[in-house]
């Protein structure tokens, strides 16, 4: 399979970001590293952040995956007048 993640850190532009987590709200402070698996095409990154209900400094790790639809998902080319809706 082909890789669709581009090389080198590409996770720091979600530093400041809000995200939830099981109903918490969290901000990304800093990227404390990320890495590449090849076999599941994901990236595993580990932020400092800080959870906004009450400023508790926290870890979190998270896994981005790369889902290509085209490939995985032929059926959800529906033909429009203008073309598919993923074109």
């Amino acid at each position: 399979m082909a890789n669709h993640f581009p090389n080198g850190v590409t996770l720091k532009k979600m530093e400041g970001t809000l995200i939830n987590v099981e109903s918490q709200h969290f901000r990304l402070t800093r990227l404390i590293s990320e890495k590449f698996i090849t076999g599941f095409q994901a990236r595993t990154a580990v932020f400092e952040g800080q959870r906004l209900r009450d400023g508790v400094a926290t870890v979190l790790k998270l896994q981005f995956q790369c889902v290509h639809l085209p490939i995985l998902c032929p059926l959800l080319k529906l033909s429009l007048k203008d073309g598919s809706i993923l074109d």
